[in-house]
């Protein structure tokens, strides 16, 4: 498969993924590109030293991409758990949590 084929199909994954965050979906193949040659990229199988090595430079290089609102959605849903009465809590801990983050 071509590299501009795999590129869009590794950004149309990652947008379903990770919606409105187009520039951490673009900061993650970037990164991806750094670990891996294009021949590695056209492998059946990933090399799992490189997968790693990618995992470990991804959320340094790529989180600050993700929109807050996305994560703080993501956080308010893992803390309540669909239980409504929780919610008010997760967002005071939300709200706790944001002020220890840049």
């Amino acid at each position: 498969m071509p590299l501009a084929q795999q590129r869009e199909d590794f950004i149309a994954t990652c947008s379903k993924k990770v919606p409105e965050a187009p520039d951490y979906c673009q900061c993650s193949w970037d990164v991806l590109m750094t670990i891996f040659t294009e021949e590695e990229m056209r492998a059946p199988q990933a090399d799992a030293k490189k997968m790693r090595a990618y995992k470990e430079k991804l959320g340094p290089t790529c989180s600050g991409k993700v929109p807050e609102k996305f994560v703080r959605g993501k956080f308010i849903a893992s803390c309540s758990r669909d239980r409504k009465q929780l919610t008010p809590y997760c967002e005071c801990g939300w709200t706790e949590l944001r002020k220890t983050l840049s």
